[in-house]
């Protein structure tokens, strides 16, 4: 599969003409509304408010441009046990790298489209480390809206986690799922 985004991006690659490609490089960050989808036993799932920053790059045309950023980016879950109340959160932080394809409505507006290769660099709950217990990478979806105005650059991305967290994987199958609300301003256009 990451050889097919790969391939993907290499070709988008090739067919930008250097006369008309721009080159924009930025930095950006904003909040992470995380979660996890699949079952947690007998647990009543939260979310778990986080942030992101990092760099943004983009190669981009008139209607079309690729985006890759690399994002420091804290996730995670709060959990309700049923019997006693107590709400416990657990806190997950990456480097993400999502690479989108922005396809651009009007100058201004654009949709947003790709995958999200993420590196996990720590895992606590109750501030112990759990990182044993979490997979050292991830792979999600990505799906968003973007609005640029000359340097200024604000996304809402949606992303939909594909692989497993857990490890090892058990009979629970929790998936990383955040909304994530960044801005950004574009130092090199």
């Amino acid at each position: 599969m990451k050889k097919n985004y790969i391939v993907l991006f290499m070709i988008l690659a090739c067919l930008i003409p250097s006369a008309q490609a721009q080159f924009q490089l930025g930095i950006k960050g904003g909040l992470n509304f995380a979660t996890i989808s699949g079952a947690t036993s007998g647990f009543d799932v939260k979310n778990n408010t986080g942030w992101h920053a990092g760099l943004m790059a983009e190669v981009k045309l008139p209607v079309v441009g690729v985006e890759g950023d690399v994002l420091y980016s804290r996730k995670g879950f709060k959990v309700k046990e049923p019997n006693t109340g107590l709400s416990i959160a657990t806190n997950l932080t990456y480097i993400d790298i999502p690479i989108v394809a922005k396809f651009y409505i009007a100058k201004v507006f654009n949709l947003q489209l790709g995958p999200q290769f993420s590196i996990n660099t720590s895992a606590k709950a109750l501030g112990v480390d759990i990182s044993n217990t979490i997979k050292s990478s991830d792979v999600s979806g990505v799906l968003g809206l973007g609005f640029e105005l000359s340097k200024l650059s604000l996304s809402a991305r949606y992303t939909l986690g594909f692989t497993d967290i857990n490890d090892p994987s058990g009979t629970d199958s929790n998936k990383n799922n955040v909304f994530q609300l960044s801005a950004g301003i574009w130092l090199k256009k």
